[in-house]
């Protein structure tokens, strides 16, 4: 039923007429005024100016602040369940701890406020402006952000889990420790954003821009990351290792100077890894590489010409890189490490070797500590070798993907893809 609204002078008037039944204050002018801990559920104040007002502690559940004037006003802890606050005028307003759940801040102002804790689960934040907002430890699950501008943003630990920030701008936005699992961040702008511990499990980004940003999560965990633009400065602030960036750029990122980045990880991307690659979940260990010859002499015998290549010993993991001049020889000997069949005399070209307890079990310990074995080559570049006994032509794998061009000559020389990948006992 429309009610026309009350004018009031004062927040007297305003909580007097309230509590006979009035419900629509639009218009208002009640700057300044001290509503703390007051109840005006379903208030209409549409258009009203309340600039510097205290609202803190105050019940506001579905209320109605649509165009209000509401700078550097107090709403510390207030709740506004459903409220509606679309093109309001929020800069520097205190929102900290507030509960703003299914909110709808379609446009609003917010430069500059303050939402630390605040709870803005399934808020609708359409294109507001949250520059340079205070949102530690903010809840903003499952909020709609689309084309929202929270540039600048201190947003550390903030819950983003299954936010829509399609085209959001976070660039320059401390995001360090934020979780930001199943996020959709199509198109984003995460430019210099620091993302430093952030959880991107299952994280959306498509088409989005992380040039210059710091982030430590694998690109194993994200669901997609095709067009995602990054650079040497994300390269070097996120003090990633070669295998890192090859990753990233494995998962759909798209490197977009090349020319910058360290020699060491030009030289790496020459080649993607290509061989069989064995990616530990714990730093190497002074028996492993014994165990890797062990292996490459037991299944492939001592006319093999397989050889490692690489031994990379990182803080907290392993990577171990393998030749043949043979795909077949190096896709026998991922099947047997992965299923551990040195125990297996028909998989092996030297029977005895593995009896000797001692190296059985190193080899047991070293298996253990596997979380992938990948196995990268040139697709059809040769006709398919003959298979060593007991073992069969090399499957196609369904996880294979297209190769992302990133700008580097050599790779186009050599179209390594993936051809095979074997989920190992330490993931």
């Amino acid at each position: 039923m429309w009610e026309a609204p009350r004018a009031v002078r004062d927040e007297s008037e305003l909580l007097g007429a309230y509590a006979s039944g009035a419900r629509n204050f639009a218009g208002t002018q009640l700057s300044g005024a001290d509503l703390r801990d007051a109840n005006l559920t379903e208030v209409v104040l549409d258009r009203a100016q309340l600039g510097g007002a205290d609202f803190a502690g105050a019940t506001l559940i579905e209320g109605s602040f649509s165009q209000a004037r509401l700078t550097r006003s107090i709403l510390r802890g207030a709740k506004l369940w459903a409220a509606n606050l679309s093109n309001a005028n929020l800069v520097g307003a205190d929102l900290s701890g507030a509960t703003l759940v299914s909110a709808n801040l379609k446009q609003s102002d917010l430069r500059e406020a303050k939402l630390n804790g605040a709870n803005l689960s399934g808020a609708n934040l359409f294109k507001a402006n949250l520059l340079g907002a205070q949102l530690v430890g903010t809840d903003l699950g499952r909020a709609n952000l689309p084309g929202a501008n929270l540039a600048g943003s201190m947003a550390m630990e903030a819950d983003l889990t299954a936010a829509r920030a399609w085209q959001c701008n976070l660039a320059d936005a401390d995001l360090r420790n934020a979780r930001l699992a199943g996020a959709s961040l199509i198109g984003a702008r995460l430019d210099r954003a620091d993302l430093t511990g952030a959880a991107l499990a299952g994280a959306d980004l498509s088409d989005c821009s992380l040039v210059g940003a710091r982030l430590d999560a694998p690109a194993d965990g994200v669901a997609t990351a095709t067009r995602c633009r990054i650079d040497a400065a994300t390269y070097i602030r996120s003090d990633w290792d070669p295998y890192t960036l090859a990753a990233w750029i494995d998962a759909g990122a798209i490197l977009v100077d090349p020319d910058h980045l360290p020699q060491a990880a030009r030289d790496h991307l020459a080649t993607r890894g290509e061989g069989l690659t064995l990616y530990l979940n714990s730093p190497l260990e002074p028996f492993d590489r014994f165990v890797v010859d062990a292996l490459i002499f037991g299944v492939l015998g001592t006319a093999s010409t397989a050889r490692t290549v690489e031994v990379v010993a990182l803080e907290t993991r392993g990577i171990i890189r393998i030749l043949d001049d043979l795909q077949a020889n190096l896709a026998a000997l991922g099947d047997v490490i992965d299923r551990g069949g040195w125990k297996d005399p028909g998989a092996m070209a030297i029977e005895t070797l593995f009896d000797v307890p001692q190296i059985t079990d190193a080899a047991e310990r070293f298996r253990a500590r596997l979380s992938r074995i990948e196995l990268r080559g040139v697709r059809g570049a040769t006709p398919p070798p003959t298979p060593l006994p007991e073992q069969t032509d090399l499957p196609e794998f369904p996880g294979e993907h297209t190769r992302v061009d990133t700008g580097i000559d050599e790779l186009d020389d050599r179209p390594l893809t993936t051809l095979r990948v074997w989920s190992g006992p330490g993931k």
